[in-house]
């Protein structure tokens, strides 16, 4: 796991000025936003961070499901997820995922890992 803290994965990854990387997350959503009947599929995000791509994801899922293990990156996915009435936050260590979905509403699910 590193150490990250939101902070600085923000500055390293969404506010970077690198046209190269922006250009690959811009391509991530659109991939994530073909995936057929969506509306209709659990997303599961292993390893969501600080939720980079939770309002994507919320906007076109049935429901979202992010596992984060870092305690720093949880703080900011939790208040970030709390804007959507379809998302659930889970801290986890993703190696053991069947028993962290144990209890959850899962429905077609559709696995990332950005």
């Amino acid at each position: 796991m590193r150490k990250y803290t939101p902070e600085e994965y923000i500055k390293l990854v969404e506010n970077i000025d690198d046209s190269i990387l922006q250009s690959h997350i811009k391509a991530e959503i659109k991939v994530i936003s073909r995936v057929k009947d969506s509306e209709t599929k659990t997303f599961i995000d292993l390893g969501a961070g600080h939720g980079r791509i939770i309002s994507d994801l919320a906007k076109i899922a049935r429901n979202v499901i992010l596992i984060e293990i870092n305690p720093d990156m949880l703080v900011e996915l939790k208040r970030r997820a709390k804007m959507y009435n379809n998302t659930l936050v889970i801290e986890g260590d993703i190696q053991k995922l069947s028993k962290i979905l144990e209890k959850s509403d899962v429905q077609n699910p559709v696995l990332l890992i950005m």
